[in-house]
């Protein structure tokens, strides 16, 4: 697919048995201001009514929505997946049981134009449906000097350890994938996104992290 796609932002969505998180996760990336998104749903074998809701949302979103099953090799086989079937100038994954804030395109839309980066690297709330624990006192780094501007791990190092690896915080230019069969996901169940987001910092010459 050429680079010159349409398509700002492909949303990457693994589901494994997510029938109760996964309508609210669709629809606040349906909900974006911007329209220029496809989403990618890859079902990892559900067992549960995962493939129900997804038909329904394929079915009344056609032009929006690829969906795709396969065996069950966990979330990093499936972003790879997914990675293939993308045509966006951009991916960003999304997790099932994840929602976007209303602004989210807004603010990712703004950074893209603005410095046209490799990754941009985005905040987030953790929600709590039982007690809260250790991970949501995990520190906001707001006295940071590297928002919103150009950086790497040339220029800072630091930034590595200073946010955290999950990729649903990564939003990355799908050409690197076409040049580079190295940083992809690893197949397995265990941190597969820590490593993969590691590959990542290597290789982009321009990083945006957004406090947001």
């Amino acid at each position: 697919v050429p680079m010159n796609s349409d398509i700002l932002l492909s949303f990457i969505v693994p589901v494994y048995n997510a029938e109760n998180t996964l309508a609210r996760c669709l629809d606040s990336i349906l909900n974006q201001p911007i329209k220029n998104f496809e989403i990618i749903i890859v079902n990892d074998a559900s067992t549960d009514n995962s493939q129900r809701i997804i038909d329904k949302y394929v079915q009344e979103y056609p032009a929006a929505i690829k969906a795709f099953s396969k065996e069950n090799w966990g979330p990093g086989d499936s972003r790879n997946f997914g990675i293939r079937k993308a045509s966006g100038t951009y991916l960003t994954f999304v997790d099932s049981d994840d929602f976007l804030e209303a602004n989210y395109s807004d603010v990712v839309k703004k950074i893209i134009d603005e410095h046209n980066p490799d990754m941009v690297i985005i905040g987030y709330n953790r929600i709590y449906n039982r007690k809260q624990n250790i991970l949501e006192r995990v520190h906001k780094f707001s006295r940071w000097n590297i928002y919103d501007k150009p950086i790497n791990i040339s220029t800072h190092p630091e930034v590595i350890c200073l946010t955290e690896g999950s990729v649903c915080l990564r939003i990355i230019k799908r050409e690197f994938f076409l040049r580079n069969e190295q940083i992809y996901f690893s197949k397995g169940w265990m941190a597969e996104d820590q490593e993969a987001s590691m590959k990542w910092f290597v290789h982009a010459e321009k990083i945006i992290v957004c406090r947001e």
